[in-house]
């Protein structure tokens, strides 16, 4: 019988040798480094987990918090670490979402 979590630990392990999760890793290690960059960073992190735990609490956003959120992510872009950073994040965060469909594909094959 096949042990799925043996093969999603495997899985785990190739994640963490892929080109893709290296150079994340790498740019999250030069945001560390920087302290302009890691507050903007901590900052950003931060209210999205305030606006998360309010959208599943069914609570609306105040305006002071959009506001900051537009501002935090200006921010970002004219960071160039940030930058590379969100990139970097936006790739392995591609290669995630191509596993997933492939993982996910035998249960929507169950729906045809």
């Amino acid at each position: 019988m096949v042990n799925i979590y043996d093969n999603a630990n495997a899985l785990a392990t190739t994640v963490r040798e892929i080109p893709e999760f290296i150079a994340l890793k790498e740019a999250f290690e030069k945001v560390k480094a920087d302290d302009a960059a890691y507050k903007i960073f901590f900052d950003l992190q931060t209210l999205q987990q305030t606006i998360q735990e309010k959208h599943y609490k069914g609570e609306e956003l105040e305006e002071d918090e959009m506001t900051k959120m537009q501002s935090l992510a200006t921010l970002v872009m004219s960071n160039d670490l940030l930058k590379d950073f969100t990139e970097k994040e936006y790739a392995l965060n591609n290669v995630i979402n191509d596993v997933t469909r492939i993982i996910t594909t035998p249960i929507m094959e169950i729906y045809k």
